[in-house]
């Protein structure tokens, strides 16, 4: 589409935009999304099941609070504590997964969750970089208003439905290219088809 921006001219894609919902903070998931920001419940989910009914308090499959320390291949670490003094590229603590097998649920950056909770806030998850080891836990969390609240310790996560992983930043640019190719050939294909009608 073209011209002036509209929600004629807009894709909305996984939410729904109105002005309403973003000035109000109620911008939620459509139903048949694909890619989106984890609710609080997928989110909690996905960094503290334990794959047998139960579920560990820490996102490192453990039940005793993880060592901050800088990225290695030992179990149960995070970054945390200023232990690294910012974050680090995602995966860094590689023997510290989730059993979901998700990594940087606790330290790192704090995440947003989709849900709403305390009227306009939106749940935050996992703590940081700075924070202490007990904090990146279950019990930790908290809410803020998104348009309120920035910070370099502050991020969100990306799920995707079906089970799939959500693919990495190169093979997602492979992915999207290989849709503009494909949306290219079958516009030349129909503008074939409409050259060959004239011409009949």
């Amino acid at each position: 589409p073209t011209g002036s921006q509209t929600a004629t001219t807009t894709e909305d894609g996984a939410y729904l935009l109105t002005e309403a919902a973003i000035s109000g903070n109620t911008v939620m998931r459509r139903y048949a999304a694909k890619v989106f920001i984890p609710t609080i419940d997928e989110w909690y989910k996905a960094a503290f099941y334990d794959g047998q009914g139960g579920y560990f308090p820490f996102p490192t499959q453990s039940y005793s609070a993880p060592f901050c320390y800088a990225p290695d291949s030992s179990a149960n670490v995070a970054n945390c504590e200023n232990a690294v003094g910012g974050p680090t590229d995602v995966g860094a603590y590689t023997g510290s997964e989730s059993s979901y097998r998700t990594n940087d649920q606790g330290g790192n950056v704090a995440e947003w969750n989709e849900s709403i909770v305390g009227g306009p806030d939106r749940a935050v998850s996992g703590g940081g970089f700075a924070d202490f080891a007990f904090q990146i836990g279950s019990a930790g969390g908290l809410e803020a208003l998104p348009a309120a609240t920035e910070g370099a310790d502050l991020g969100f996560r990306v799920a995707q439905s079906c089970g799939q992983a959500v693919p990495e930043p190169a093979s997602l640019a492979s992915l999207i290219s290989g849709a503009m190719l494909l949306s290219s050939l079958a516009k030349r294909r129909r503008q074939q088809g409409r050259a060959r009608d004239a011409e009949s």
